[in-house]
């Protein structure tokens, strides 16, 4: 067999595997990553906004506010064209999935590596980032690597229009995500300090043809910063606690957080092969040769600097800053596959050398199969299949609020459909909470005037702070995951009914009833004591 033939072959594989990745996102049409819903309101609120901005009542789009906002306003973009909020996301995620080969190929090329590596990309992106829902945090790796991949193209010869386009990718990567624009910039002046110290050029100068096109992006990110995003916006109390992780449990999250999203063991079981390839590249790789030429060792040193780097964030980042929670954590994927970057295949034997990358592309294979079962497996689990009827019942117009009694599912690590009650949203619904349009980060907040009644952050998990007369004077609906057996029997406030029932979700609608007592009781669904039933 030619070598170009053989390059060929691994060509065709790297496309079959980049192009199944996105074949899970589309098995169901509502997918069971927990934060998805919000997303998608989010998507179809911005989109409303700019087509009919008298339909948006109850939303106000926070422009400067977000480092979310490109991937809610692309996701606009796409709902503008096939007029589906939902599918829209679903089209941008699978794009997402295709991109992260893709751009990890672009920086394998840039950084001199044997491309074959891109391989292994597709089976990361199945990363608990994914199933808690982080969509622009995982869409924004993608853009990360093509700047990373610019950065050491610039080190290597410096371009005018490649300082220009790095601005823009830098720009666009804070937009999509903070977290990972950090890793990026730190990154780059690492990798540009590194070059011209061990070139013995001490001069800023040469160090600043590279760092200066971050300019603008570090801008945007002062601006961002001096408007407070990192904390609650007034509709939710403030807590600015900030929460750390030691240093062996950071580094045993490491491939946690990276391949365990499923309860079954097929994940796991293929994390172990993927590891094995990695390892039998990586014992090859440490091996020092007496005939490796001094320019290919600098290159090889070189390529250690991003991981290097991307640790030493992953270790700093706190786990919790505030509402902004999973901050370190959800960077497992981003480390990991950076330490790939300098593993070397290219010195094997040609039959041993085909072994690493051909289990990483049957595993990614395996992993897109897996995921494809379970996601199908998850929605028939939680969802049954009257779920669409359960949100159609719901009038324009309406508020609801999403009770999660029973957020667990026999296949996913993390709570699938919590925030089931934002699809109202993109129905036409006025309100649906709990919402992270309460929170300072989110694209939209609520219209002065709109906001639902004031709660202790994320009661979506905690169903007794429902409360029957405040709570249920304002909202139209209430969408309840599980069993809160208290809901309607004979409890204060105004009456609710069950209309619509699918799966574990059950749809309650209020109806006319007698009026408030004088005296609030303050009571919730689950009989809390006196002491701990009043807010």
């Amino acid at each position: 067999m030619s070598e170009s033939r053989e390059a060929r072959l691994w060509k065709a594989l790297f496309y079959v595997v980049t192009f199944a990745s996105a074949i899970p996102f589309f098995v169901v049409r509502y997918l069971p990553f927990c934060d998805l819903p919000e997303h998608v309101a989010a998507i179809s609120v911005l989109e409303r906004s700019l087509v009919a901005p008298h339909e948006v009542t109850s939303y106000v789009v926070a422009f400067g506010s977000s480092q979310y906002f490109l991937y809610h306003a692309t996701g606009a973009l796409l709902m503008f064209v096939t007029r589906d909020a939902v599918l829209a996301n679903q089209i941008l995620i699978a794009l997402v999935a295709i991109a992260w080969p893709l751009s990890f190929r672009s920086l394998l090329r840039a950084a001199g590596r044997d491309e074959r590596l891109a391989l292994f990309a597709p089976m990361a992106l199945w990363s608990r980032a994914l199933l808690v829902g982080f969509l622009p945090f995982v869409a924004s790796l993608p853009i990360a690597f093509f700047a990373i991949a610019l950065v050491l193209r610039q080190l290597a010869a410096f371009s005018l229009r490649r300082a220009i386009l790095l601005a823009v990718v830098a720009t666009a990567l804070f937009y999509t995500h903070v977290s990972a624009y950090l890793v990026f910039a730190f990154i780059a002046f690492a990798c540009s300090i590194v070059v011209h110290l061990r070139a013995r050029v001490r001069s800023f100068v040469a160090i600043a043809k590279v760092t200066t096109p971050l300019g603008p992006s570090a801008l945007c990110a002062f601006a961002w910063y001096l408007r407070g995003s990192l904390g609650q916006a007034p509709a939710a109390p403030a807590d600015a606690d900030v929460g750390s992780m030691g240093l062996v449990r950071s580094l045993k999250a490491l491939p946690v957080w990276t391949f365990d999203v499923w309860h079954s063991n097929v994940d796991r079981a293929c994390a172990v092969f993927w590891w094995l390839a990695v390892a039998m590249l990586l014992a090859f790789t440490l091996r020092r040769r007496s005939d490796e030429p001094s320019d290919a060792l600098r290159v090889r040193l070189l390529a250690w600097v991003p991981f290097a780097a991307a640790l030493l964030v992953f270790l700093a980042t706190p786990f919790r800053i505030g509402p902004a929670a999973m901050l370190n954590v959800r960077l497992a994927p981003f480390v990991v596959l950076l330490f790939l970057l300098p593993l070397d295949g290219r010195g094997l034997t040609r039959r041993l050398a085909r072994l690493p990358f051909a289990v990483a592309a049957l595993v990614s294979l395996v992993t897109i199969a897996n995921a494809s079962s379970e996601i199908r497996a998850t929605s028939d689990e939680v969802l049954g299949d009257r779920i669409d009827e359960v949100l159609g019942a719901m009038r324009p117009g309406t508020r609801v609020a999403t009770l999660a009694a029973d957020p667990s599912s026999e296949h996913t690590a993390f709570w699938p459909y919590a925030f089931m009650g934002s699809y109202h949203v993109t129905r036409g619904g006025s309100v649906a909470s709990f919402s992270f349009a309460q929170m300072a980060h989110w694209p939209i907040h609520y219209a002065p005037g709109a906001e639902p009644p004031p709660h202790r952050a994320f009661w979506l998990f905690r169903p007794c702070e429902y409360r029957f007369e405040d709570d249920g004077a304002y909202f139209d609906y209430v969408l309840v995951s599980g069993s809160l057996p208290r809901f309607v029997d004979g409890v204060p406030g105004p009456p609710f009914v069950p209309v619509a029932r699918s799966g574990r979700f059950t749809l309650y609608e209020k109806v006319a009833g007698p009026p408030p007592p004088p005296e609030p009781s303050f009571v919730g669904p689950c009989r809390p004591p006196p002491q701990l039933a009043q807010r």
